[in-house]
């Protein structure tokens, strides 16, 4: 293990795509406390403009993902990373000059949220493709754990020093858009900086193998039987899990913690700290089994703590559930996106990554809609209950097919 890792902080080509991951991870979770913050104080802004904007943020990415899989498989990872960012350096400067001339408002709010949405999400799966072209396959779980330990350590940073940055510059007495011109500058200059390592990686533009229309690239990916069963299984766990999860913790905290808040931004943290965990111990877990039976396992420890939070009342056995949903989100993440790196063929990479971002990206607003339903006629508990349940379920279900599927494999 420390050997692998002497490995990777020796490659030059993986430190400058660590560096540009963290400065781009950086300037996307500055926008995203900067978007609804905007949207309660531009012109035209107010409390329902927040999930306007939010809304906008959100709803587009699928697409944008899809596409984005396409694209980096047909013009290559570098280049479109490079041309994504570079784009948004364009977009956050035309914002901060509208900001400097005071001419923002709502409308101007909601384009540059889509934009950034659109932008940001089609990167993503040329995130992923990239590292296959810079590290050796041995390093792959390693190197991935790295990236996302250290994105998971920048969603907890960049939030606090955004929200600081604007505090002193909303004391600063200089209007009310300098408070977002500094910092958008800044996720500006980040994004440029970024582009300059991303240039340096030493990885051709171009795909060699020709790419085919996205209808047809999608068929080719559905047809892998392990890809799919994959995609169905994140999908209905995403279903089942995510949505009930992020609808009870703030409930959670209202009910039994008598809306302390303080105790709201503890399971966050704590799920956060989780997450770490599992990222930097992933890498050490070497199971030679399937890559759905391990996924099984994982998802398996969310349904048992999902079911465990509509029993603890205590608030460190909430914490610790929390901590263990963060902890094997985190394994899955790294077990699947390093199998698909190490399986997959090159130029149908960007695809394959997209469809599984899309299956969870498509699950969360359905599942937080249906959580809401539930709390709505129901309670918390049985949210929770139910969501452990069919979690299990499902995951049980699953299992079961990969084994019948593997018999004949072996036979």
């Amino acid at each position: 293990m420390y050997m692998i890792l002497n490995k990777l902080k020796s490659n030059p080509a993986f430190t400058r795509h660590l560096a540009a991951t963290t400065l781009t991870s950086f300037a996307d979770f500055f926008m995203l406390i900067m978007m609804p913050w905007m949207a309660l104080s531009v012109d035209g802004g107010g409390k329902s403009a927040v999930a306007i904007v939010l809304a906008i943020e959100s709803f587009p990415r699928g697409i944008a993902i899809l596409y984005g899989g396409r694209l980096t498989d047909k013009l290559g990872a570098k280049h479109l990373l490079i041309g994504a960012r570079m784009a948004l350096v364009v977009l956050f400067s035309c914002f901060a000059l509208l900001l400097a001339n005071d001419w923002v408002n709502i409308y101007l709010l909601c384009v540059f949220a889509l934009g950034f949405s659109l932008f940001s999400a089609a990167i993503a799966p040329a995130t992923e493709c990239i590292v296959p072209s810079i590290v050796e396959k041995d390093s792959l779980s390693s190197a991935n754990s790295m990236i996302m330990s250290t994105i998971q350590f920048c969603q907890i940073i960049a939030p606090v020093a955004a929200a600081a940055s604007m505090a002193f510059l909303e004391t600063s007495k200089q209007g009310d858009n300098v408070t977002y011109l500094y910092p958008m500058l800044a996720a500006a200059l980040m994004q440029g900086l970024a582009i300059g390592l991303i240039r340096t990686l030493p990885i051709s533009n171009q795909n060699s193998t020709p790419t085919s229309s996205v209808l047809e690239s999608v068929k080719t990916v559905w047809a892998n039987v392990e890809v799919r069963n994959i995609t169905l299984l994140l999908f209905f766990v995403c279903l089942f899990a995510v949505g009930p999860s992020s609808v009870a913790y703030p409930l959670i905290v209202v009910e039994r913690f008598a809306a302390d808040v303080e105790h709201y931004g503890q399971m966050f943290s704590v799920q956060a700290m989780g997450a770490i965990l599992g990222y930097l111990l992933i890498a050490r877990l070497k199971f030679k089994w399937q890559i759905v039976n391990k996924v099984c396992l994982f998802q398996l420890i969310i349904a048992a703590s999902l079911f465990a939070l509509a029993l603890f009342y205590q608030k460190y056995l909430i914490l610790i559930a929390v901590a263990l949903i963060g902890f094997a989100d985190a394994c899955i993440r790294v077990t699947v996106i390093t199998h698909l790196q190490t399986t997959t063929k090159s130029h149908i990479l960007g695809m394959t990554m997209s469809m599984v971002m899309l299956s969870v990206v498509g699950a969360i607003p359905i599942s937080r809609a249906l959580s809401a339903i539930v709390v709505e006629y129901y309670s918390v508990d049985k949210l929770l209950m139910g969501s452990g349940i069919l979690t299990a379920i499902t995951i049980v279900s699953f299992y079961f097919s990969s084994q019948r599927n593997a018999l004949p494999q072996a036979q």
